[in-house]
C-alpha cells in the first residue's frame, strides 16, 4: 500500500510537470494573441509574449514546485510512520510471545502446587484415618 501511494505521488508529479509545461505555453500563446490584437511592432509582441510566458511559467513553476514539495515530505512523513508502526507491531509480537510463554509456565506451576496439595491433602486424609482406626475407642 505504501508503495502504491509513493507511486501515484510520483506519477502527480509528473502530471503537474506536464500541466505547467502545457499551462506555460497555453500563457504565452494567450499573451501573444492578445498582443497582436493591441497591433504593437513585432519586437513588441515578442518581448511582450516572452515576458508573459516567463511570468505565467514563473507562477505556475512555484505552484507546481510547493506541491510536488508537499508531496515528498508527506510521502517521507508517511515511510517514518509505516517504519514506526512497523516496529511497534514487532515489539506487541515480542510481548505476545513473551505473554504466551509466561502464561504457560505459570499454568505449569499453578498444575504441579495442586497436585503437590492434592497429594498432602490425601496423605493426611490416610494418616488421619489409620490413626483413628488405631485410638481405642471409649464409647463416648
Amino acid at each position: 500500500m505504501i508503495k502504491q501511494t509513493l507511486h501515484r505521488l510520483k506519477r502527480n508529479e509528473v502530471q503537474l510537470a506536464l500541466f505547467a509545461f502545457l499551462s506555460c505555453v497555453s500563457g504565452a500563446a494567450i499573451v501573444v494573441l492578445t498582443l497582436t490584437s493591441l497591433d504593437l511592432s513585432k519586437e513588441a509582441d515578442i518581448a511582450f509574449a516572452v515576458l508573459g510566458g516567463f511570468v505565467i511559467g514563473s507562477i505556475i513553476a512555484t505552484v507546481v514546485y510547493r506541491i510536488v514539495k508537499r508531496n515528498r515530505e508527506l510521502a517521507e512523513s508517511l515511510q517514518k510512520v509505516t517504519e514506526s508502526l512497523n516496529e511497534a507491531n514487532s515489539q506487541l509480537q515480542f510481548y505476545n510471545e513473551s505473554l504466551t510463554d509466561t502464561v504457560k509456565k505459570r499454568t505449569e506451576e499453578l498444575l504441579f502446587a495442586e497436585l503437590q496439595y492434592r497429594s498432602l491433602f490425601e496423605l493426611y486424609s490416610r494418616a488421619n484415618f489409620h490413626l483413628r482406626s488405631r485410638l481405642p475407642c471409649d464409647g463416648s
